[in-house]
């Protein structure tokens, strides 16, 4: 069994509703400041009745229930399991894995029960799956899909670990492109043509995440 939350401002993970179909709901907010890398200063996750959690960007630290860590404290980067975004994170009783997936565009979070030849071993926990904006058809909306066994402060510590992660590595690895997956499909959506016996012939070759 799961359940799923879901962000109502589309790429924009740090301001809005955090929303469940039950519709339970977190609200999420952003103070900024002038720092050089454009990062928050404070992240907070607010519940019905007051904050819950908080990223403290500048300092590196995560606050679930009024308990802090240091993410350099409990973050550790993983080496050669084929993906450049990947970490084992320890909350002091349970360890945790977070990688990225780039076909999926997801962020697979994984309860690690043991390490077997430096491979993690143990069961899927949550799924943040990326906003997906579509040229044609309605887009998909950023959401994070919890397994019913997550309990509420591991479900805050999984989302404070997934949106510091995509703020802090991938969202700034895409943007160095300079262009987004969806512009570069649809700009060979556009332009992919050749031409044959004195004439232009187009090509509609529309991958199956544009519908």
């Amino acid at each position: 069994m799961s359940i799923k939350y879901s962000f109502n401002q589309k790429a924009n993970y740090l301001s809005g509703s955090f929303t469940s179909t039950s519709n339970a709901s977190w609200l999420i907010y952003s103070t900024f400041g002038s720092r050089k890398d454009n990062l928050p200063q404070l992240t907070i996750v607010k519940g019905p009745y007051r904050r819950v959690a908080s990223i403290h960007w500048e300092d590196k630290v995560l606050d679930i229930n009024g308990k802090k860590v240091g993410i350099d404290d409990i973050r550790f980067k993983e080496r050669g399991h084929g993906s450049l975004f990947a970490h084992r994170w320890s909350d002091g009783t349970t360890q945790w894995r977070t990688k990225y997936e780039q076909g999926a565009k997801t962020w697979n979070v994984g309860r690690v029960f043991r390490i077997v030849d430096d491979e993690p071993e143990g069961t899927t926990s949550a799924e943040f799956k990326l906003y997906r904006a579509k040229i044609i058809g309605e887009s998909v909306p950023a959401s994070v899909t919890y397994q019913t066994s997550v309990s509420e402060s591991e479900a805050l510590f999984i989302l404070l670990a997934v949106l510091y992660c995509e703020i802090t590595e991938h969202a700034p690895s895409t943007r160095s492109t300079g262009i987004s997956d969806n512009i570069a499909r649809a700009i060979l959506f556009g332009c992919k043509c050749y031409e044959r016996c004195g004439r232009i012939q187009h090509v509609f070759e529309l991958s199956e995440s544009l519908w």
